[in-house]
Formats: C-alpha cells, structure tokens, sequence
C-alpha cells in the first residue's frame, strides 16, 4: 500500500511542480509541453493498469492536456483541478491504509 501512495505522488509531482514553476515564471507556459512526465505517467499507468487511483490521475492529467490544447481551459484552472484531485487520491490511499492496518491488526489480536 505505500508503494501504490508513493507511485501516486511520483505521478503528482512532475506534473504540480513543474506547473506551480512555469507559472511562477510565466503564466503563459503550459505544463502539459513537459513530454517526460507524459511517458513516465503514461509508463506508471501501463505498469499498474489495475490500479484505479493511479489511472484516474494519468486520465486526468491526460484530459486536462487536452482541453489546455484545444484553448477551452485556461492553465491556472488546469492546475487547480489536478493538485485538488490530486490531494483528494492522497487522502484516499492514505485512508484506505489505515483501513488495511486495522484489519489487519483486528487480525493478529483475535
């Protein structure tokens, strides 16, 4: 379970800091020009393409891109949206693994 909480913020990174830098820097920079970070989500999704919480922030980020290209969002948004989701699978994998050491624990105590 913290392997998957790690792969969720490897997923996160590339993609919220490099965004919060560009715009820092330039508003007019798109986060979604970083094709790197495209591969490694796209190769993280592929690795663990069962993993739903992964695949919905590669999907995001995905569509997100998409709309930042076609002009129908603006990147601020963009930016907003993900780390906002982001944050929200973060606090679900980290709920998900208290549930797990309880069970767990229950487990060994019975």
């Amino acid at each position: 379970m913290i392997i998957r909480l790690f792969l969720v913020l490897l997923i996160s990174l590339p993609t919220s800091l490099l965004a919060m830098e560009e715009v820092a820097v330039d508003e007019s920079v798109n986060f979604c020009m970083d094709t790197q970070a495209a591969i490694n989500n796209d190769t993280l999704a592929a690795k663990y393409p069962d993993d739903e919480k992964i695949v919905r922030l590669v999907a995001l980020r995905s569509g997100l891109c998409d709309l930042l290209a076609k002009e129908i969002i603006e990147l601020d948004f963009a930016i907003d949206l993900f780390n906002k989701q982001k944050t929200s699978i973060i606090r679900e994998q980290l709920q998900d693994n208290m549930n797990s050491e309880s069970k767990e624990t229950h487990l060994i105590d019975t």
